[in-house]
């Protein structure tokens, strides 16, 4: 990002928008507990969406919409958003949402 006032730049910096990410290890683990042995297509059907999009979903060249994530939620709905979910930076590294720690 750059703050510019009339030809110079007094400001420069790279911004990192933070996005929503499946968690693809846990959620694979998860959802066979919960749903039972499933092909990713299944899988993808059961929660509303194509294959593609869900293939993805999985890579994290796609973001979880609030259709997804409420599926998800709907179909285990005991297990906690954050165990299937997370936080990143726009560099895909997870957010640190606790300024305490390192």
């Amino acid at each position: 990002m750059h703050v510019c006032v009339g030809t110079r730049t007094f400001l420069c910096m790279k911004a990192h928008a933070t996005r929503l990410r499946l968690k693809t290890a846990e959620f694979d683990t998860l959802a066979r507990a919960v749903l039972g042995q499933q092909s990713d297509a299944k899988l993808a059907a059961r929660l509303g969406v194509g294959a593609t999009h869900y293939s993805q979903l999985r890579t994290g060249r796609r973001n979880p919409g609030s259709a997804f994530i409420a599926a998800v939620k709907t179909a285990m709905p005991n297990v906690p958003f954050e165990h299937i979910f997370e936080v990143v930076d726009g560099d895909g590294a997870a957010a640190n949402r606790d300024p305490g720690t390192s």
